[in-house]
């Protein structure tokens, strides 16, 4: 005799995530990070807050996951031009992130990922590799066709490339525009284009 599994817990609402997330986003427009509380949220979205921590265990991780998908991960466009290629995922990895209005919240976000070694995790995961993971195998693309330089460590090439946006925050008090993003651009192929 064979018996059917039924399905473990609650199945997910996507209507009722999406009002959550929606009333996360309207809330982050509004205020800063650690002034936001799963409390707010819920009571924006209309729930209470067993349904949120029922999706999410945290503040942090509902934030990470409302930043992943309002900014995208970065798309490699099919250009044929690595240079071109690549220009364009940086200064759209940074226009998106301008674009939401929310880059003040993934600056705070990662102020919290320094003492939480689980949401730092998370926002790895989540967050950081869709859109570092397409720059670095682009890269290492360019290495086997002889268009990037071989001997360059790519472990630190990201931190070449998205460090500065941060520091220009942090030092400047407010984000890089479009000029300087592609001019940083520049100056990155400039140390590891093999030509």
């Amino acid at each position: 005799m064979t018996t059917t599994k039924k399905p473990q817990g609650r199945p997910q609402n996507r209507d009722l995530d999406h009002a959550i997330t929606t009333a996360a986003t309207e809330l982050l427009g509004e205020m800063s990070l650690s002034a936001l509380s799963m409390e707010l949220v819920a009571q924006r979205a209309g729930v209470g807050k067993p349904t949120l921590y029922r999706r999410w265990p945290s503040k942090g991780a509902l934030v990470i996951d409302v930043l992943a998908s309002i900014a995208p991960p970065i798309q490699l466009p099919p250009t044929g031009d690595l240079r071109t290629t690549l220009r364009a995922a940086v200064v759209g990895f940074h226009r998106a992130l301008l674009d939401t209005g929310l880059a003040h919240v993934l600056y705070g976000l990662v102020g919290e990922t320094l003492i939480d070694p689980d949401l730092a995790a998370r926002f790895r995961e989540h967050y950081l590799r869709p859109r570092i993971d397409p720059i670095m195998a682009a890269l290492r693309q360019g290495i086997a066709d002889g268009l990037v330089r071989a001997d360059l460590d790519l472990s630190l090439v990201h931190h070449l490339v998205f460090g500065p946006m941060m520091h220009s925050w942090l030092l400047d008090e407010k984000p890089m525009d479009d000029q300087q993003a592609n001019a940083l651009f520049d100056e990155i192929w400039t140390v590891i284009s093999a030509r």
